[in-house]
């Protein structure tokens, strides 16, 4: 078994990833990625890395931008989650 905290590129890889990671993602789409929750004002791409990728999307453009139905299978209770130019603005239950 290798010991990665013993490795000298270890520290290097993971200072690059976490400096990757805070560079595309705000430190509160971090936690609530870690936490595997979603929150209003939260971008696709974070939701994708708390939730997973959908197994349906639904998408229209409006007057008021672009708007998207982004459906969920069963292991998120086929929950369906709202955004608006790419940001969360509410989502829902199966039920």
């Amino acid at each position: 078994m290798v010991d990665h905290q013993t490795n000298p590129r270890y520290a290097s890889v993971v200072g690059e990833f976490k400096s990757r990671v805070e560079s595309l993602y705000t430190k509160k789409e971090i936690a609530y990625i870690l936490d595997g929750k979603l929150f209003i004002g939260m971008t696709e791409p974070a939701m994708e890395c708390a939730w997973g990728i959908p197994v349906d999307r639904k998408e229209s453009r409006g007057t008021w931008g672009d708007h998207s139905e982004i459906i969920y299978g069963e292991e998120r209770d086929g929950a369906t989650v709202f955004t608006e130019n790419g940001r969360i603005t509410s989502w829902r239950s199966k039920d």
